[in-house]
């Protein structure tokens, strides 16, 4: 908080991150919704949102190949893509988690299930209409409202990640 120009810069880094990686998301899959092409976005979909969960990660000075940090992140998209009754509990421990409090719960296996659960129903009407020629350009705008969601959601968590780190350091 001393030094405002480090903040404003990770903080604007994560600002072009999000707008760049969710555009090429919603170019790459409306042009496989032209083409009528709809399964084989999945994979490249899920690199993706993984790619940039990484980059907003390390942009605030966190090493992504741990096991508490990809806990973490998949904490993250697990809140992200969760809507109802069920955020308020998956937002505190996440929140939890993110001040640096010891990780309980359940394991990294049962949360990627959990998440990838969550993703395929938040994409299988999004890819199904992607895979109709001309009208699966509609169902890669899917890609892009998702990949947006969840970048979003990530760098406010991480932002404030980095400021309660931050003010623990000064103290």
């Amino acid at each position: 908080l001393r030094t405002p120009e480090r903040f404003s810069s990770v903080r604007g880094t994560g600002r072009s991150a999000v707008f760049s990686a969710a555009a090429a998301s919603a170019v790459r899959g409306s042009g496989l919704g032209l083409l009528g092409i709809g399964l084989p976005d999945i994979p490249l979909f899920a690199a993706s949102l993984l790619r940039s969960l990484g980059q907003i990660a390390r942009g605030y000075g966190y090493i992504t190949s741990t096991r508490k940090e990809r806990r973490i992140m998949l904490l993250v998209l697990d809140a992200a893509l969760t809507g109802g009754m069920e955020y308020p509990a998956l937002s505190d421990q996440l929140d939890q988690a993110l001040s640096g409090t010891e990780l309980t719960g359940p394991s990294e296996q049962e949360l990627a299930d959990r998440v990838a659960g969550k993703l395929a129903e938040e994409l299988l009407a999004a890819k199904f209409l992607q895979g109709i020629p001309l009208a699966g350009a509609v169902g890669g705008a899917g890609d892009f409202l998702c990949l947006r969601r969840v970048r979003r959601y990530a760098s406010i968590k991480y932002q404030k990640r980095f400021l309660l780190r931050r003010r623990m350091e000064l103290d």
